[in-house]
């Protein structure tokens, strides 16, 4: 099983550390599924535990990759490999590796986008929408919060030409023109790239 790891669940991180990587804890549980039961191991790129499946009841070997972008393309590339292997081995006759599942935390995008979809159909715009905006409310079922309606205005109101913060600022507002809800959907393209990449992405240099 494959897992990229950028969440952690230790109840101190902030998300302001330096190392970004998955933080292996004993008797924690991954995606309110996996409960980790051993530490096996690591090495280049990724590290192994053996977790216990909570809904199946089957113990599984899960590889985590760290956090970095080359390493998250190739353990892509051995999720396809290994998907292609399988399906030719129906019935584990050549005793290779089999891949029970794999996932990463597209849950926190779909839950950003359901929290943006209600304030959209409210006739909202968040106009701040930020990492700092996302909080974790569960690290084991990777649950966040979309917070800080502070900057939020309807769509219908006098629209401030000083929204959003500058590393996740839309080009029509940089620009001082009209916006509507689509400044959310910039943002949150923003935070998702900055995910995966480990960096922010677009970086302003305003002049006055």
């Amino acid at each position: 099983m494959l897992h990229n790891g950028y969440s952690c669940h230790c109840s101190m991180v902030t998300g302001f550390e330096e190392d970004k990587n998955f933080h292996v804890v004993l008797n924690s549980v991954i995606a309110g599924r996996y409960h980790v039961t051993e530490y096996l191991g690591s090495a280049a790129f990724s590290e192994a535990i053996q977790a216990h499946d909570l809904h199946t009841g089957v113990d599984v070997c899960t590889k985590i990759i760290k956090n970095n972008k080359d390493f998250f393309d190739q353990s892509l590339d051995e999720i396809k490999l290994l998907k292609y292997v399988n399906k030719h081995d129906p019935g584990d006759k050549y005793h290779i590796l089999r891949l029970y599942d794999y996932f990463y935390y597209r849950s926190i995008t779909i839950q950003c986008l359901e929290a943006l979809q209600y304030l959209h159909n409210l006739g909202l715009i968040h106009c701040d929408l930020k990492p700092e905006n996302i909080l974790v409310k569960s690290y084991s079922r990777c649950e966040v919060k979309v917070i800080d309606l502070g900057s939020s205005c309807f769509e219908t109101d006098h629209l401030c030409s000083y929204v959003q913060s500058r590393s996740y600022c839309a080009p029509e507002v940089i620009l001082g023109l009209s916006y509507d809800k689509k400044i959310d959907i910039w943002s949150l393209g923003c935070i998702l790239a900055e995910l995966c990449t480990g960096n922010v992405s677009i970086i302003y240099s305003f002049q006055t």
